[in-house]
């Protein structure tokens, strides 16, 4: 689909007539659902906050034997909502994790509820 010209705060009334009704984006949150934090954050910043409290994200991923960044892309893939994911990607290794987190398809419903039953701790521990 050709989108025109850039015109900011009307790309999503374009895709709402183009029947795109849900979007989703920032799928590693920032980073907070990625193995590490790739920049220097303040310890008090909210994504600092952010990658504590999604620990057990990264736990579950050592056990299922994955890349947490590959994980929290392919959940939102497998969303059932969402007409349209912006994964957001900075170099070939995370759009190599995009592709193979779309060619390896949704998650099971198991897998969904397990990665939706997480219990995400507070910044303060």
């Amino acid at each position: 689909m050709r989108i025109g010209p850039q015109v900011p705060r009307h790309g999503g009334t374009h895709l709402l007539r183009q029947g795109c009704r849900e979007g989703g984006w920032r799928a590693v949150q920032a980073g907070a659902l990625t193995a590490a934090v790739d920049r220097e954050r303040s310890p008090t910043s909210p994504d600092r906050r952010d990658f504590v409290r999604a620990a057990p994200f990264r736990a579950l991923c050592t056990r299922w034997g994955v890349d947490p960044a590959y994980a929290a892309r392919r959940y939102a893939l497998s969303l059932p909502d969402l007409d349209l994911v912006v994964l957001g990607v900075k170099n070939r290794a995370e759009l190599g994790l995009c592709l193979k987190a779309e060619a390896d398809g949704p998650y099971s419903d198991a897998e969904m509820a397990a990665i939706d039953g997480l219990r995400l701790k507070s910044a303060g521990g």
